[in-house]
């Protein structure tokens, strides 16, 4: 049995060490997409508690058989269900060597780093320094050729989501980077009451960079502009009932100058002291009838004058009612030893 675990041990170390120095015609492949962390079945098989160390070792040693004769595309899929039966730090190995030769260095990178952490429990020093030289070196060529940034949200708040070329990123913490392939790629921000910033970004190889967003809170919508205000009830009947009132009251004086000239033709005809119907001088029918006619006249333009002037003074007071603000009247209570009561101050 030891036999066996040392030979599968150097026949891993030597496999791991030939993938990560790939070779140039795997460099060329194109690149596989790499799962997003927070779908169904992208856990890390490594993680998975020892089920079966039989049916582990069977399949192990089914993928060592199939990678010798180059098929790795069959050989794969057996080191990861050997993974998920048995976690080993020798099988982990194989499964990132074949990470990185399907080309997904994201995921390749997240395995060698799982393999430095359960191999920090490996006993055997000499096993142990060499599993640690190997995983290592893999992973600083990966580092140097994977972009890794930082994300800064301003202000801090809660619920901010970034989301990642479409795929949602892991919660933000201080300090924490992403690892991504080189190029282009587009940023969203999002945060409950502020509006969603995006972002187009060209990461380079070895870039390790933070990529600061400020946050901008969400504009209320703006109301539509107020219609322009017609001529208020109050205005429109002050001034209407002003002007007739102005009309009224000078139609009033026009009658009165009227009736002050006939007046005067009845001096004039009858003499300076005539009394109508009394005519000394003159036609005392004449008299009489210029006398009818001017005290009609005459009442005439006093009813306009009391009519017209009350017309006036109703327009002047609906229009002050509708220039004062109803806010801004002040009452204002005086006392003193002469007078008491209270004033009404406003403002027009």
């Amino acid at each position: 049995m030891l036999r066996e675990l040392f030979r599968r041990t150097c026949t891993l170390l030597a496999i791991s060490a030939m993938f990560a120095a790939a070779s140039p015609a795997a460099a060329q492949d194109e690149p596989a997409e790499p799962p997003p962390a927070d779908e169904p079945g992208t856990s890390d098989p490594a993680r998975t508690r020892a089920r079966d160390p039989l049916r582990a070792d069977a399949l192990f040693d089914e993928a060592i058989a199939l990678g010798d004769r180059g098929q790795w595309d069959l050989a794969c899929p057996k080191f990861r269900e050997s993974l998920a039966a048995d976690a080993s730090v020798g099988t982990l190995l194989n499964v990132a060597s074949c990470s990185l030769r399907e080309g997904n260095r994201l995921q390749a990178a997240r395995e060698y780093r799982r393999i430095l952490e359960m191999n920090a429990t490996t006993t055997d020093p000499d096993r142990k320094r060499s599993v640690a030289a190997t995983a290592q070196a893999a992973l600083d060529k990966l580092v140097a050729e994977l972009a890794s940034v930082g994300f800064q949200v301003l202000p801090a708040r809660p619920g901010v989501t970034i989301v990642i070329d479409g795929r949602r990123a892991e919660p933000l913490a201080p300090g924490k980077v992403t690892e991504l392939e080189p190029g282009r790629h587009r940023i969203e921000v999002t945060a409950p009451g502020f509006r969603r910033l995006e972002r187009n970004v060209v990461l380079s190889a070895g870039n390790n960079d933070t990529l600061v967003f400020s946050l901008e809170p969400e504009r209320a919508p703006t109301p539509p502009p107020a219609a322009a205000a017609g001529p208020r009830a109050l205005s429109t009947a002050g001034w209407v009932t002003g002007l007739l009132g102005g009309a009224l009251a000078a139609s009033g004086g026009a009658l009165l100058v009227v009736a002050a000239d006939h007046a005067a033709e009845i001096r004039a005809e009858c003499g300076p002291d005539a009394r109508p119907p009394s005519c000394p001088l003159g036609s005392a029918e004449v008299a009489d009838e210029l006398g009818t006619e001017g005290r009609a006249f005459a009442v005439g333009g006093y009813v306009g004058l009391g009519v017209g002037g009350a017309a006036v003074a109703t327009g002047i007071g609906l229009l002050v009612a509708d220039a004062v603000s109803t806010d801004a009247v002040v009452v204002v209570p005086r006392a003193g030893t002469s007078e008491a009561g209270v004033w009404l101050v406003t403002r027009f």
